[in-house]
């Protein structure tokens, strides 16, 4: 019977990484779960979370390497760098009163006094 090659150790600290990872984005999305936000805020919080997650992820992982605009990444590190965009602008898109309000946020309607 053949031996298995053995991975390198940053490859192999990996899952625990994304597991910690998960665990710290869920806690700070599960915090800010009740915050009277615009719709699409936490959204946009968790793609600027689960981008920089998987480039955290990323930069420890052995994958083929593509040229763009002069830069050298894999495809899952553009994937990612494209989910933090999304993510920030996003955030300041919201964050400056645009979107829909969230419905926890709207106006209640005054009841209606009887005389």
């Amino acid at each position: 019977m053949r031996a298995l090659p053995s991975l390198p150790r940053a490859a192999a600290d990996g899952a625990q990484l994304a597991a910690v990872d998960a665990l710290v984005g869920f806690t700070i999305l599960w915090s800010a779960r009740k915050h009277p936000f615009r719709s699409g805020w936490l959204f946009a919080l968790y793609l600027l979370l689960a981008g920089a997650e998987r480039l955290l992820i990323e930069c420890i992982r052995v994958n083929a390497v593509f040229q763009v605009f002069g830069v050298s990444a894999t495809q899952a590190e553009l994937v990612s760098v494209i989910f933090i965009l999304m993510g920030v602008v996003g955030l300041v898109m919201l964050s400056n009163g645009g979107g829909v309000p969230s419905p926890r946020r709207r106006a209640q309607p005054k009841a209606q006094e009887k005389g």
